[in-house]
């Protein structure tokens, strides 16, 4: 298995954890949403599309990059970073998740909301 593949794998885990995890504090558990962009569509229709759309856009990107980088002739093998950092913030989405569902604990992701809407 490639790198490529690899990291695209770690992103659909991540990603299905993450969606199920916030789904299910803000839906079983009563926890609110405070990203005002994501709180009226978890876990609707609408929140599924656009995972699918996020995670195709990214394969797009990938090979978007690597014909770019054939054509001018630089090293192609390297674009699997293109997949490496998303990846990496979905399992940090997951550990924050995580960690509230578990300890309660309010991460600075989760304050700077609370910043932003008491402005």
């Amino acid at each position: 298995m490639n790198r490529i593949t690899f990291f695209a794998i770690l992103y659909c885990i991540a990603s299905f954890l993450d969606s199920v995890i916030s789904i299910y504090m803000v839906g079983v558990l009563g926890f609110v949403e405070k990203n005002p962009s994501m709180a009226p569509i978890l876990g609707t229709p609408i929140h599924l599309l656009k995972e699918i759309l996020a995670f195709l856009f990214l394969l797009f990107l990938v090979f978007f990059t690597k014909q770019i980088l054939n054509m001018i002739g630089q090293e192609s093998e390297k674009v699997w970073v293109v997949l490496f950092l998303p990846a990496l913030l979905r399992w940090g989405a997951v550990a924050h998740n995580t960690i509230l569902l578990l300890t309660g604990w309010e991460s600075p992701l989760s304050l700077m909301y609370e910043i932003i809407s008491s402005a």
